[in-house]
């Protein structure tokens, strides 16, 4: 097998002559291209606009990765209606299948990404909502920007793992508190398969031809609940969709090793108990058993529970 080779740029390996003129073209083409219009209608043009050119660049740029998808639980998905989108968080490869959905979508991402080459200027031109820290200003403001995007008929996409680890890195409750405040349902959305397309952060490996699994879930109505009743929710809707996500008929996930991916000890993150050999391997990283206790939630369990969410069987 040949050895790997850097695209120009130094973001992208590949293997052989072939995929390397062919992740060339692309990254010129629908990284160093095609943005800048977008942005330019993501700033100044009308968002539905803006939203079909964003589907259409996804689109394209699943073609030339040959990215198969397969989309399950497409009925519980009502265009008209505005959600908070919760995601199991795998790459970047994600908002490529999270655009099928028939949504207009608006994501909420970490600051960091500000910094990145393009990346950074492509949120900031199209108003996505970016979060640096977690305090209660912060959480007010991104609740402003979301209703003024909800008010507009736009989705915001929520990451509650806030991390592409794994599938071990626990849930935290903003994405349903956001729901909450909003007044609008979450809608709990499973991928996995998208790490292979990339490996970034981890590696600049790139891999054509991967398929990827998404399974759409009943939305969740959180109007009216406390806040324990919101814990709640996140905890038995996390066991529901790594259930799916680990079950037959799903591409496997991406697991988290902690000796073979590091500690990011510059990243918030926490473990989600119901792992018990990364979390024996991080005891401090772990979400608080008490916590679990106090929700009725089983722990440590190796076969989750669905927690009541079926899984959508149709087309």
């Amino acid at each position: 097998m040949s050895a790997s080779r850097l695209v120009p740029g130094g973001w992208f390996a590949v293997r052989g002559r072939r995929e390397w003129w062919r992740a060339a073209l692309g990254q010129v083409a629908l990284i160093w291209l095609l943005p800048w219009p977008m942005m330019l209608v993501g700033r100044f043009g009308p968002a539905p606009v803006h939203h079909r050119l964003e589907r259409s660049w996804a689109m394209a740029t699943s073609r030339l990765l040959g990215l198969r998808v397969e989309v399950h639980g497409r009925g519980h998905i009502r265009p008209s209606q505005p959600y908070v989108v919760v995601a199991l968080h795998e790459g970047l490869a994600d908002p490529l299948v999270l655009w099928r959905l028939g949504l207009r979508l608006r994501f909420v991402a970490r600051d960091e990404l500000l910094t990145w080459p393009i990346v950074g200027r492509y949120l900031g031109a199209t108003r996505q909502l970016v979060v640096g820290d977690r305090s209660a200003g912060s959480a007010h403001r991104l609740l402003r920007s979301a209703a003024r995007a909800v008010g507009g008929g736009e989705s915001i996409v929520v990451f509650p793992q806030g991390s592409v680890l794994g599938i071990e890195i626990g849930f935290r409750s903003g994405a349903i508190r956001l729901a909450h405040g909003l007044g609008i349902p979450v809608l709990p959305v499973v991928i996995t398969g998208t790490h292979r397309v990339w490996e970034h952060p981890f590696a600049p490996r790139l891999r054509f031809g991967q398929r990827a699994s998404v399974t759409v879930l009943e939305p969740v109505d959180v109007r009216g609940m406390g806040r324990r009743d919101l814990e709640r929710v996140t905890l038995r809707l996390e066991a529901a969709m790594k259930s799916i996500a680990l079950g037959p008929g799903h591409v496997a996930p991406r697991r988290y090793d902690p000796q073979r991916d590091g500690t990011w000890d510059e990243y918030r993150f926490v473990i989600d108990p119901a792992f018990g050999e990364v979390a024996r391997a991080l005891p401090d990283r772990v979400r608080a058993s008490a916590v679990r206790a106090a929700l009725s939630i089983p722990g440590s369990q190796r076969h989750l529970d669905s927690g009541g969410w079926r899984r959508a069987v149709d087309d």
